[in-house]
């Protein structure tokens, strides 16, 4: 999904019951972009709707959105791919008969 603008969202002490402080829930869907909804299951297996700022689900507290990583693989130091998803570097190497990678981490 091209609107999503962070994977995952952490919920703040003084949250609701059914969300759980510190817990890192991952972002299922969007429902709006402009103001910016997403969609996260929470610990009752329902599916809640919530805003990053002032949200009534952390009784008016923010969301705390980990940073992303961004995973860099060169491949026999020729070949260069980037992306967000460690999964999609490792999917990359397998269709490769690499002898020498390097893969760099960025927060």
């Amino acid at each position: 999904m091209n609107s999503k603008k962070f994977k995952y969202v952490i919920a703040p002490e003084g949250c609701c019951v059914y969300l759980t402080p510190g817990r890192k829930y991952p972002v299922v869907g969007t429902y709006s972009d402009e103001p910016y909804i997403f969609i996260i299951i929470d610990d009752e297996g329902d599916k809640i709707y919530a805003v990053t700022n002032n949200c009534e689900h952390l009784s008016g507290k923010d969301w705390i959105i980990p940073p992303a990583h961004k995973y860099t693989l060169t491949i026999n130091g020729t070949e260069t791919f980037e992306s967000d998803s460690f999964d999609d570097i490792i999917n990359k190497v397998d269709t490769y008969n690499a002898k020498d990678i390097n893969v760099i981490i960025e927060s």
